[in-house]
C-alpha cells in the first residue's frame, strides 16, 4: 500500500481497511477492524512509504502482535522502532520507465 496516499497519520488504519476491501460501519475501529479480519491467517502486508506516517508505527506492532499469522514488509526511510524490526539498508534503485526491462526495484520485489 502506497502510504503518499493519506495526509496524516492517523489515517493509515482506515486505508489498510479500504485497500484491503473491508466494510466497515461509521464509527468502527478500524485497527479493530483489521485486526478481526486478519486474525491468524497468513498475510503478507506491504507498506509503501511509511517515512510519511512513522508516527503510525504502533498500529503496525499491534498488528504483527495480535495477528499471528501476519508478517509486514515496510519500506521507509525511517525505522520504526518497534519490537521485533529488522533493518535491511538499501541504496536508491533504479526504475525501467521504459518498460524495456524489470529495474532494480521491481525485480527487488519479484
Amino acid at each position: 500500500m502506497d502510504l503518499t496516499k493519506v495526509r496524516g497519520a492517523e489515517l493509515v488504519p482506515h486505508l489498510v481497511v479500504r485497500e484491503l476491501g473491508i466494510h466497515t460501519g461509521a464509527g468502527s475501529d478500524a485497527g479493530a477492524v483489521v485486526e478481526e479480519a486478519l486474525g491468524s491467517r497468513p498475510y503478507l502486508l506491504v507498506l509503501d512509504n511509511f517515512e510519511h506516517v512513522v508516527e503510525e508505527a504502533g498500529f503496525v506492532a499491534e498488528l504483527v502482535r495480535t495477528c499471528a499469522g501476519l508478517h509486514v514488509l515496510v519500506t521507509s526511510r525511517a525505522r520504526l522502532r518497534i519490537a521485533g524490526e529488522h533493518v535491511f539498508d538499501v541504496s536508491p534503485l533504479s526504475v525501467d520507465p521504459a518498460g524495456d526491462g524489470l529495474g532494480d526495484a521491481v525485480a527487488l520485489f519479484a
